[in-house]
């Protein structure tokens, strides 16, 4: 158990509600008919989701988020963390945006009309749509007392991020965030 459930029950109803979504029809691709033409709808669940689930299990946030890889992405200058850069960025959004909820004040000069009488700007929406696949286990409260702060992209051309990339590209293949930073670390990979 960790310090967002107070009881086992909570926790495992945020499990089953966590098991229930991933198992969701609406979690895997499908082809979608838009006013300009088929397209693939995007899954439920994204890469934020999973650091979620990662920090309210009390883990590591960047459990499951492997570093890039592979050669033609680093060749063109994919960032080293791209997947967990992404995620994190995503989460940071609407962390902050139900930071901002539940301290209101300027929040509320942001609302504009969507459908009718409902209001809601972007920003709300993309926390609903967030919180949806969660069914309510997750809370606005919950999600802004996180703690969770933006972290910075790896760069893969540039600075500590270049020794990474030369190793990478002549054989390792760091699996953990940790063992990218022993690369970025090494001093004869430069």
């Amino acid at each position: 158990m960790t310090t967002y459930f107070e009881t086992k029950e909570q926790f495992l109803t945020f499990r089953k509600a966590w098991s229930d979504a991933v198992n969701h029809e609406n979690n895997k691709k499908h082809v979608v008919d838009g006013p300009y033409g088929r397209y693939k709808e995007s899954a439920w669940l994204t890469g934020a989701h999973f650091m979620l689930y990662n920090i309210l299990r009390g883990r590591s946030f960047d459990t499951g988020f492997t570093p890039v890889t592979k050669r033609t992405k680093l060749e063109n200058g994919a960032y080293l963390n791209h997947g967990l850069y992404n995620a994190a960025y995503h989460l940071g959004r609407v962390v902050n945006t139900a930071r901002e909820q539940t301290n209101s004040g300027w929040f509320e000069k942001l609302k504009r009309v969507v459908k009718g009488d409902q209001e809601l700007n972007w920003r709300e929406r993309e926390l609903r749509d967030f919180l949806e696949p969660l069914k309510d286990v997750v809370t606005v409260e919950m999600l802004a007392s996180t703690g969770f702060t933006d972290i910075s992209p790896i760069e893969s051309n540039y600075g500590k991020g270049i020794k990474a990339k030369k190793a990478i590209l002549a054989g390792a293949n760091p699996k953990t965030f940790a063992e990218l930073e022993e690369l970025m670390e090494n001093k004869e990979a430069a």
